[in-house]
């Protein structure tokens, strides 16, 4: 385990604030760690709160382990819950304390083991006696061999109620004096027999006895009841030279006593020799107090917990095999026969036919091996991982935990496959090959939590002592030479040699080295160059000029992120948070610090972006609120969805964006009614209530000019950075110029995710929390407690697992689409008008639009050289149907109406080749000029 350097108090939540989970809350307060309360009664949080005023609660699970300040989760919950919540608390990367017992399925405890582990995190289990004081004592006593050889101990725990309808009495009651038992006999015990009755309830027991037999002839008993017409709780440990009573209805001071009876023999026959009881002194605390004390430092220190997982493990093998024979008429269980595993590998792994897993090598849990597999001499398969058909995996090999193996793959001998690590079917990994797993590696320093997933595509070579550095893709078909050291991804088909590795040439898919045309000598095969780094499958038949061009290429990009997003999906898939999940709050953290914004409250649309900040503000009928006719429906959709009247606002004809000049001209008219501009019919009386400003093709608007006249005229200025996540003005990022900005997710934005999605940006708190409500249905402190009427318009959990990869190669390729623009913008300005970008202004090129007086006719003609384009917009919003009781009229807007008659956007995305662009230049060239 890991060392946490901290000298700060570890913080916690309580799951669960019921006839036990008060006592926890009470404690961990009282230790100065309590930060949250979750418990499904909203009626025991409201009192809960009254009494903790300065600790938070809630009634979802997922807002406990999404706090960031928050270490630990205390689970106190039925059990048939506690897998389920401590595994999800622990993907969350919460240290956990599960109250008694860890689990009801030995598998489900071993997983949970096993994930903390992988994790570096804490799993304690209560077990509180083994804090008590007095138990402390007992056990240094009973391990110093003060008492001689222990023969027999039984421990009795009874009592009239609290009886339970979830669980029966064994596992009600049993847990905490099996988990003394196995402490003092420092053992597993071989046979396990209980027997008990039901009298309340036909299926549930109120009486169990268990018996125990260890390896050293020591037998054990456990007696428990809720049916009982007092409270007992004594442990009785019984010696050669002592005996020890430990009854916790006592006092303190005659909790733990001491008997030093002996038997003696006389004349073979054995005497009892007694002697007067002695009281132990030992020092007094509150048990719970030191449990919950301990798993503080635990957490602090990173030490293993006194009751850890396998403490848990044990324990609940004992419950497991005493519920068999309790449920098979007190059967004696041998624990040493039902702990056997197959011949191959645990019992939850899954075989195919054929399998061969040679004598010397190990197979953990949780592992799958397809059919004619071959597992050689001293290799080892790790928890989880996922090894195909007909795989040779060769001698001293490890694999996983968690890796993924295709079919048809050969690992040779002295390779560790990570975790992480993806080899896709028919890949070849030659001798001493190496994996690394985190980047920049120290010894003394934990980098677990930044492991970088490495994917090795279908059909590729990797050559004996060839390194590859993690967080790469390796193409399909390619080939590392031996020796050759990877230190970024590499092409499909590319022959990559040296140390860092370059491309050398290019392998066919049969491994043969391409000649000089790009033909296979062996096979025959042909290919062709798509750019410098790509190659395809092909011939004089299909040059690459013929390859079809897209508008957008979404695949090009998924190519290369595709290895993250399919860790981040699987991780949503394995912690199952679908709404709100973790990922929502890591999106929202990175997006405002890209962007600078103190809030970000991501959403499930561009148009929920714009329409829950002037909800917030109240905007409503009698308001009115100015935008452009030249964009899209959804500026102005919000506006009047909500009773509000949009009032359109001409454009700068360079730049497309809203004119501030013409902006103050309608505020004019609007207050004077002197019909100086166009403005809605029954405009009289409006109140000016906000202004939404579009930031149209990536281009921020004009914002200095524009707060001015806001700030004048006391406006709300609503930033529509739908187009222009990534812009900026003077080093100041879009989604900033405003009193807040919304932006959308739409697939094809330059920030896009695989459905719709949005997110609002402000510094405004007020603002932010009334937001936060709206989202979710004007949600008030509690559940059902609905303060406002609201939307539901969260983002879904897997488009966050999607956005984040992709924010991570943004700044990348807002170069790329600078670049493309900067080559269409060479190649065209003698012959169209190209975009105009003002002093100090960075696009995020969403489109790149040109003007032409022919726009029909060169639409045409680029379609039929196989290059696509599109008009935004066609229609200027005044004159849509929409729109038509507003009144506006042909010629009102003279600008944005000559803009949509000329607009025409070309193929814009990062990912264009040169040659891509210079097809596109060429054929508007060839159209304007003939």
């Amino acid at each position: 385990m890991t060392s946490i350097v901290s000298s700060e108090q570890p913080t916690v939540a309580v799951i669960g604030s019921g006839y036990w989970g008060k006592n926890l809350v009470r404690n961990y307060h009282e230790l100065g760690s309590l930060r949250l309360i979750y418990d499904s009664n909203d009626t025991l949080l409201e009192q809960l709160q009254h009494k903790y005023p300065n600790v938070d609660t809630c009634l979802a699970l997922t807002d406990a382990l999404n706090r960031k300040d928050i270490d630990g989760v205390v689970i106190a919950t039925p059990a048939e819950t506690h897998y389920q919540i401590a595994r999800e608390a622990l993907l969350a990367g919460k240290h956990v304390f599960v109250e008694k017992p860890l689990v009801l399925d030995e598998e489900q405890g071993v997983e949970l083991i096993e994930l903390a582990s992988r994790k570096s995190l804490i799993l304690m289990v209560g077990h509180l006696l083994q804090y008590h004081p007095v138990f402390i004592k007992l056990k240094e006593m009973v391990l110093s061999g003060e008492l001689g050889r222990i023969n027999y101990i039984y421990s009795n725990r009874l009592n009239l109620g609290k009886i339970r309808r979830e669980e029966n009495i064994l596992w009600s009651f049993a847990p905490h004096d099996i988990s003394m038992i196995l402490t003092l006999a420092s053992a597993a015990p071989t046979f396990v027999q209980a027997t008990g009755g039901n009298y309340l309830h036909q299926s549930i027991a109120d009486v169990t006895t268990t018996h125990m037999e260890f390896p050293s002839g020591l037998k054990a008993h456990i007696f428990v009841s809720w049916l009982h017409p007092f409270k007992e709780q004594k442990l009785v440990v019984v010696g050669d030279r002592k005996m020890l009573v430990f009854d916790d209805t006592k006092d303190w001071n005659e909790k733990l006593v001491s008997y030093p009876h002996e038997i003696k023999w006389q004349q073979n026959i054995p005497v009892p020799a007694k002697a007067a009881a002695e009281r132990i002194d030992f020092p007094q605390s509150e048990p719970l107090r030191n449990e919950c004390a301990h798993f503080l430092e635990c957490i602090k220190t990173g030490q293993q917990p006194l009751t850890d997982g396998y403490e848990g493990l044990r324990v609940l093998k004992v419950l497991k095999a005493s519920q068999r024979s309790l449920d098979c008429g007190g059967i004696k269980i041998d624990l040493q026969e039902t702990d056997k595993i197959t011949e191959k590998g645990p019992k939850d792994c899954s075989f195919g036919e054929k399998v061969f897993v040679h004598e010397s090598a190990f197979v953990d849990s949780n592992v799958t091996i397809g059919n004619d597999s071959k597992i050689w001499h001293f290799s080892h398969i790790l928890s989880g991982s996922k090894i195909g058909e007909r795989c040779s995996i060769g001698q001293n090999v490890v694999v996983g935990p968690d890796a993924v193996v295709g079919n048809g793959c050969k690992i040779q001998n002295n390779i560790s496959v990570y975790k992480g690590v993806t080899l896709e079917d028919d890949v070849f990994c030659g001798p001493s090959m190496v994996f690394t797993n985190v980047f920049n590696p120290r010894a003394s320093i934990r980098r677990m939590d930044e492991l970088r997933p490495t994917l090795v595509r279908q059909g590729a070579t990797l050559g004996a002592n060839s390194t590859i550095v993690c967080g790469v893709t390796i193409g399909r078909h390619a080939f590392v030479g031996a020796g050759a050291v990877v230190t970024r991804d590499v092409p499909d088909y590319a022959l990559m040699m040296g140390n860092p590795a370059r491309r050398a040439h290019w392998m066919c898919a049969c491994g043969v080295r391409l000649d000089a045309a790009l033909q296979c000598p062996a096979c025959g095969k042909e290919y062709y160059l798509e750019s410098e780094d790509i190659l395809s499958t092909g011939g004089a038949s299909t040059p690459p000029v013929d390859k079809k061009i897209h508008f957008v290429d979404l695949s090009r990009q998924q190519r290369r992120i595709l290895p993250e997003i399919e860790k981040n999906i699987s991780a949503v898939l394995s912690h199952g948070n679908y709404i709100m999940g973790p990922e929502i709050k890591e999106l929202e953290l990175q997006l405002g610090k890209y962007v600078g914004s103190k809030h970000v409250i991501s959403c499930s649309s561009g148009t929920d972006a714009l329409l829950m900040p002037l909800m917030a503000k109240g905007v409503g009928p009698g308001d009115a609120v100015f935008t452009t006719p030249f964009t899209f429906i959804a500026t102005a959709e919000v506006i009047s969805l909500l009773g509000a009247t949009p009032i359109f606002v001409d454009i700068d004809p360079k730049t497309f964006n809203i004119c501030p000049e013409h902006l103050s001209r309608a505020i004019q008219a609007l207050k004077s009614g002197d019909g100086s501009y166009p403005l809605p019919k029954n405009a009289h009386g409006l109140r000016p209530a906000a202004v939404i400003p579009v930031d149209l093709f990536g281009l921020p608007a004009d914002y200095d000019r524009l707060m001015e006249i806001a700030a004048k005229e006391n406006f709300f200025v609503l930033e529509d950075a739908a187009q222009s996540f990534g812009g900026s003005c003077n080093g100041r990022k879009s989604c900033s110029f405003g009193h807040a900005a919304g932006t959308s997710f739409f697939p094809a934005k330059p920030l896009g995710c695989y459905g719709d999605g949005g997110a609002i940006f402000t510094d405004d708190d007020e603002l932010a929390h009334t937001m936060q409500s709206i989202r979710v249905h004007g949600k008030g402190s509690h559940k059902y407690d609905n303060a406002r009427i609201g939307l539901n318009a969260r983002l879904d959990t897997l488009q966050a697992a999607i956005l984040l990869p992709k924010l991570a190669v943004l700044p990348e390729e807002l170069i790329e689409r600078q670049r493309v623009a900067n080559r269409y913008t060479e190649g065209l300005c003698k012959l169209v008008a190209t975009p105009t970008i003002p002093a100090g202004m960075v696009s995020a090129w969403a489109q790149y639009s040109i003007l032409v007086e022919n726009r029909d006719s060169l639409q045409a003609s680029l379609t039929g050289q196989k290059i696509p384009s599109a008009i935004y917009y066609p229609t200027p919003l005044h004159l849509q149907t929409a729109f038509a009781s507003l009144g506006y009229a042909p010629g009102d807007f003279p600008l944005s109406e000559a803009s949509s008659k000329s607009i025409l956007s070309l193929p814009m995305h990062p990912y264009l080749q040169d040659e891509e662009i210079d097809r596109v230049i060429a054929a508007i060239a060839y159209a304007e000029t003939r």
